[in-house]
């Protein structure tokens, strides 16, 4: 059973006044997790930002899960090649700080902050702050954040995955084929989709949400796209029979 990603809030609280060179934010939400019994160690808060199975901005979550989760992990983010100066050249951007939601009125983010010099709690009230909170995290294969994963459409479908070639099928963040990856699915992938009509499903996978593009979808138990090995196999059947193979 997964934890609760609300109960983050309460250590989160437990840990106001801690010095900052005593534990900087990487520090504070890995002692934050292991409060709740989960042990995971990542090289700073780039490497947490990669380890979501959903990031969006504060605007995309709220439209995408109905509210931004009370736990949800929070980052200050840009697009700027910093990623590539901190050893990552994937293009997902650069995180530099990371801290965890409140949903506290008023208040919002609790964090370990430089700048106060200790862990602390600041104003974040779901919105994006130019300079400041800007992307919203969801460590959806960890934590239970209480949340029905919509794209805006009706039925949760089984699907699985499939190509005409033996590529992995694109989760992106958003409904746009340039948007940011979430993950990638290998075809042949049992999944949870909603058609949202528009050429796009909201796909959940592995502990992963995000939105691929509707022709990378088939129905669980029907058919579809290109059974080459079974082509294959046919054709030197054939060849048997005419004749032309031994």
């Amino acid at each position: 059973m997964k934890p609760e990603a609300a109960a983050l809030i309460e250590a989160g609280y437990q840990r106001i006044g801690i010095s900052y060179k005593v534990m900087d934010c990487q520090a504070f939400i890995e002692a934050c997790l292991k409060e709740i019994g989960v042990k995971k160690d990542l090289a700073g808060s780039n490497a947490w930002y990669r380890a979501m199975g959903w990031v969006g901005s504060p605007e995309e979550c709220a439209r995408v899960f109905g509210r931004i989760p009370d736990g949800a992990f929070l980052f200050i983010w840009k697009d700027d090649g910093g990623e590539v100066k901190r050893g990552y050249t994937d293009g997902i951007g650069n995180a530099s700080h990371i801290g965890i939601y409140t949903g506290r009125r008023g208040k919002g983010a609790v964090h370990s902050s430089e700048s106060n010099g200790m862990v602390c709690e600041s104003v974040f009230k779901g919105r994006t702050i130019k300079g400041g909170w800007n992307r919203v995290g969801l460590w959806l294969d960890m934590l239970d954040y209480g949340i029905t994963d919509s794209g805006g459409g009706d039925t949760v479908t089984k699907m699985v995955t499939w190509a005409d070639n033996s590529s992995p099928i694109n989760l992106r963040v958003r409904k746009s084929t340039s948007a940011q990856l979430a993950g990638e699915i290998p075809q042949g992938e049992t999944v949870e989709a909603e058609d949202n009509g528009d050429g796009w499903s909201w796909v959940h996978w592995n502990g992963k949400a995000g939105y691929v593009l509707t022709r990378f979808l088939k129905a669980a138990d029907a058919g579809g796209g290109i059974d080459r090995e079974r082509i294959v196999e046919i054709y030197h059947q054939l060849g048997k029979i005419l004749g032309l193979e031994a």
